[in-house]
């Protein structure tokens, strides 16, 4: 993938609807939702990705709902800053990403809010075979920005020794009327849940990929089109 830009321009009180598969024609996304506007984003990663990085702001009333799968090989810098600048904006953010042999992935995402404005985020990892996941999320409300809300969740599964991973969610809070959470979770795979798979005639592999689905979950429940779901699956399969 070359080191382009695209821009993305919604107009006010405009619905857009975009999908977006590895080859990607781009490297660095930078949008705008215009008042009262919505979109929403979904791109499926493949193949050699490297760098990728969003940048854009969400304009008054405007909703915006991302979805990223990550299924890359090797090196991935996914960068993403987020405005919510104008008041009633709202973002929903879920990413899944895997990481397996010579994989070495870092995602940081910052989200940053104005008054009334609400903000969601969500990362969901596994790692294995020996790859590296680093989650790091900022939530990040200015001063005045009254009843903002902004929420975290960042959980990745470690499957072997060989593997790493990390979540670091954090919060910046200029102001005292506002509502923020957040939660970190990284740790092995449930080994009672694998051990009653396999001990019902469940293959190993079978079992990793129903445990890895089900953690998954999340991420792939917001995948509309079946087709793009099943290349996902199917991907998945071949890793695992």
């Amino acid at each position: 993938m070359s080191n382009t830009n695209s821009r993305l321009i919604v107009k006010q009180n405009e619905k857009k609807v975009l999908t977006y598969i590895s080859p990607l024609k781009f490297s660095n996304l930078n949008f705008s939702l215009e008042k009262n506007s919505i979109l929403r984003l979904i791109i499926v990663l493949n193949g050699e990705v490297k760098d990728l990085s969003f940048n854009g702001e969400l304009k008054e009333g405007a909703y915006m709902h991302v979805t990223i799968f990550d299924l890359s090989d090797g090196l991935l810098n996914l960068n993403a800053n987020i405005e919510l600048s104008e008041i009633d904006s709202t973002l929903d953010w879920t990413l899944a990403s895997v990481a397996k042999e010579n994989d070495n992935k870092n995602i940081d995402v910052s989200f940053n809010l104005n008054k009334f404005a609400k903000a969601s985020m969500t990362n969901l990892g596994v790692s294995l075979k020996g790859g590296k996941l680093r989650f790091s999320g900022v939530g990040k409300i200015y001063e005045k920005a009254y009843k903002a809300s902004v929420s975290q969740v960042a959980k990745i599964i470690v499957y072997d020794d060989d593997s790493f991973g990390r979540a670091d969610p954090i919060l910046s809070i200029d102001c005292d009327d506002v509502k923020a959470m957040h939660s970190a979770s990284v740790g092995s795979v449930d080994e009672n849940a694998l051990f009653y798979l396999t001990s019902r005639g469940v293959e190993e592999d079978e079992a990793k990929l129903l445990l890895t689905l089900a953690h998954l979950h999340g991420a792939i429940s917001e995948i509309e089109d079946e087709k793009v779901k099943e290349n996902i699956l199917f991907s998945l399969r071949k890793i695992l």
